[in-house]
């Protein structure tokens, strides 16, 4: 049980090398987008349009930085 954790995070918060990461991209996708589907970013996202006179697009742009 010691071994497996001690090798769990081997790496601790430097860059994993390249050769040794077995993930892609898109395994991020729910890390990232979980935590950005907040209340708060819906509705921030809705008075964009409303409240600003926003378009879609332009909206959308603005809302994810």
């Amino acid at each position: 049980m010691g071994d497996a954790v001690s090798t769990l995070e081997s790496e601790t918060i430097y860059p994993v090398p390249a050769a040794r990461r077995y993930r892609t991209a898109r395994d991020l996708f729910t890390v990232w987008f979980g935590p950005n589907l907040m209340m708060l970013t819906v509705v921030t996202g809705a008075l964009s349009t409303t409240v600003f006179g926003l378009s879609l697009f332009p909206a959308v742009v603005g809302d994810d930085a």
